[in-house]
């Protein structure tokens, strides 16, 4: 009779956990190991791109004395070496020359921090929600609100 009012007890299907791949390791950026003519180029627009940004470069390492050799031919960079062009770039390492690619971002990079740096001048601040604006697309911003009068910047307002 209380047959019917039991509950049989049926095993829970069991579904496999999925396999979960392990994340791939982060690979570490790849070190400069020699300087030749194009690495010098990438070097002096870096360094170009930072003084642009504001920065003082007499505040950075000096110039190392291997460069001169490195334009006109192939020198091969040890650790001394990397840290003494790390201090040059004021950086802590060489990925920005590395690669043309690689330098083209920093240069992008740096003239974005260029471009939030004029318009703090100007008496304004951007924050962006996920991605930097590019630099082109700040400095628009700039000259639209000091046409319109919409900052109290000395540049809107001259006297």
């Amino acid at each position: 009779m209380f047959a019917k009012l039991r509950r049989t007890h049926r095993a829970a299907a069991v579904t496999p956990a999925p396999t979960l791949t392990p994340a791939p390791e982060p690979q570490a950026a790849p070190e400069l190991t020699a300087a030749d003519p194009d690495v010098v180029e990438r070097v002096e627009r870096i360094r170009a791109a930072i003084q642009k940004a504001g920065a003082d470069l007499t505040a950075l390492g000096p110039e190392p004395a291997w460069l001169t050799t490195a334009r006109t031919q192939t020198v091969p960079l040890g650790d001394t070496e990397r840290a003494e062009l790390i201090a040059y770039l004021g950086s802590t390492t060489t990925i920005s020359v590395t690669s043309e690619e690689e330098c083209a971002k920093s240069e992008t990079l740096l003239d974005t921090y260029t471009a939030h740096r004029e318009l703090a001048e100007a008496g304004m601040w951007v924050e962006n929600c996920s991605a930097d604006l590019p630099a082109e697309t700040l400095r628009k911003m700039r000259d639209t609100a000091i046409e319109r009068g919409l900052t109290d910047s000395p540049q809107a307002n001259p006297s």
